[in-house]
């Protein structure tokens, strides 16, 4: 979001304030009710501590636990407006997904929607502050906001006593084409954050489909693979790819899952994906630390294994989200990529 939050809202209702679509959207008096349909809209706001207005969310917001006994409201590839309009929330969030066609019925029919469409982390915490003003949460917002900062600000300080800077290539797709994050995602941003070179940054597109001669010409130091409840993909079948042998990532034992949800969802656990891909990092590139790890030393934020189980959901399926996503934002943002 190019303008400064400050600039935007007032102290109290009515707010008004500008979504992630650039739309002016206004409130007279705090939300009662509400309804996510998007997964990173609703840890946003069960972040912020407005949980318990929630009402119902879509299908694959499955964090934080509390939400697995509210009523899910259909929204890929087909939004339920008629289970929305029997709820009557007093505000729907949704994300840079969401269809203009879906906004422009709810609208119709009196209610209000607020897109939530960050593209970098600086968007993720700024949406926070918004969600807190927006549910009369803004103590609790501006608290969540200055423990992410100061965990980003202890990276990027760790970051500098780095000897070097090892090249990360992360897929998040391998079926039946390979997917990567290019610049303009968080997947990049949370890379170069990190201590890392992206191998992807110069690659077309936000999420460029490549193939094995990139990766391996590219030669990454660490390899990264999105860990999901789809997930066929794990250390071995990767160094087993025809000539990956000559990667150093593959000859060297870093291969590593991550929680597909920390570097695809614009809410707070983007800054669990940041820490996990700075241990990485930390490892080669710190000569205090060890220089060999197997798929077993991936630990998720509760401590536990995540190697052979990891249960984490999509914001949609993957090869479903990631390339509608890039049409339906920049058509709806003026965002300019750095």
């Amino acid at each position: 979001m190019s303008s400064d939050i400050k600039k935007r809202v007032f102290s109290s209702y009515p707010l008004s304030i500008i979504d992630g679509y650039d739309r002016n959207v206004t409130f007279t008096k705090e939300p009662q009710s509400i309804i996510s349909i998007a997964p990173s809209a609703t840890e946003v706001i069960y972040a912020v501590g407005a949980g318990d207005k929630v009402i119902a969310t879509d299908p694959y917001s499955n964090y934080p636990s509390e939400t697995a006994d509210l009523p899910k409201i259909a929204n890929f590839p087909t939004l339920d407006i008629e289970a929305i309009l029997t709820y009557n929330p007093d505000v729907v969030f949704g994300a840079g997904i969401t269809n203009q066609d879906d906004i422009d019925l709810l609208e119709d029919q009196g209610l209000t929607i607020f897109i939530l469409a960050p593209f970098d982390i600086n968007d993720v915490l700024e949406d926070i502050e918004i969600v807190g003003l927006i549910t009369n949460h803004e103590s609790e917002s501006n608290l969540l906001k200055s423990s992410l900062q100061e965990r980003i600000d202890s990276i990027i300080q760790n970051v500098t006593s780095l000897t070097f800077k090892p090249k990360i290539y992360i897929e998040f797709s391998s079926d039946p084409f390979l997917y990567t994050f290019g610049e303009g995602t968080y997947g990049h941003d949370l890379v170069e954050l990190a201590g890392g070179i992206n191998i992807a940054e110069n690659a077309t597109g936000l999420y460029p489909q490549i193939n094995n001669e990139f990766v391996i010409t590219q030669n990454p130091d660490i390899i990264l693979y999105t860990k999901g409840p789809w997930t066929t993909t794990n250390a071995t079948t990767i160094g087993e790819r025809i000539g990956w042998n000559t990667i150093n990532a593959v000859k060297n034992g870093h291969i590593y899952p991550i929680n597909e949800d920390w570097i695809s969802r614009g809410g707070p656990r983007i800054i669990d994906g940041l820490e996990e891909i700075y241990s990485k990092v930390k490892l080669l590139a710190s000569p205090s630390m060890k220089t060999s790890t197997s798929e077993t030393d991936f630990v998720s934020s509760t401590g536990e294994s995540s190697s052979s189980n990891v249960t984490v959901a999509f914001e949609w399926p993957l090869i479903l989200i990631f390339i509608p996503i890039t049409v339906v934002v920049l058509s709806k943002r003026r965002f300019f990529f750095r």
